[in-house]
């Protein structure tokens, strides 16, 4: 939990860089695999910039109740960090509802994708009131490896969501 914590902390310094240094634009989009994939929710969840998340074999829940890979002991110190920043127990930071897609892989035991289940069932009521998406897209007899399927899922999200920010061409 503190290498996840110390880069969720990190990613609102990197889009204050990119938009200072790009032609970025006040809504942003972030992705990631794995480990990248579960920062990039977190920090959907502490960064209000980010407007659309695609975390490909990842989870909202840092437990990861079921996973082949035991968690180990944790301190106090390490529990405040999981208290402060989980995204399944802190579904309050997402009352902006940031659009995102969870790819996971269908047999996928290190990092189950019953959490973002959990995760969208959690939020769905206040994602239906804003009409706002929280998808999950599954590759059945996948485990935790990412397929040039999973790129092409998380790529026609972002796609998708530029397209609508630019709205209908003329």
């Amino acid at each position: 939990w503190p290498i996840l914590a110390q880069a969720v902390e990190e990613v609102p310094a990197i889009v204050d860089w990119a938009v200072a240094h790009f032609d970025v634009r006040a809504n942003v989009a972030i992705g990631g695999v794995s480990m990248g994939g579960d920062i990039a929710v977190a920090a959907a969840g502490i960064d209000r910039r980010i407007d659309r998340v695609a975390a490909v074999l990842a989870t909202p829940d840092w437990l990861r109740p079921g996973s082949i890979e035991p968690q180990g002991t944790a301190d106090e110190v390490q529990w405040g960090l999981y208290r402060r920043f989980d995204p399944l127990t802190n579904a309050g930071h997402y009352s902006h509802c940031p659009e995102m897609l969870f790819v996971c892989g269908g047999e996928d035991r290190q990092v189950p994708p019953e959490g973002a289940g959990a995760f969208a069932d959690l939020l769905g009521d206040m994602y239906a009131k804003r009409h706002r998406r929280l998808a999950i897209a599954r590759e059945g007899g996948i485990a935790h490896r990412f397929t040039p399927w999973m790129w092409a899922e998380a790529m026609a999200w972002f796609e998708a969501g530029l397209a609508a920010d630019l709205g209908p061409s003329r």
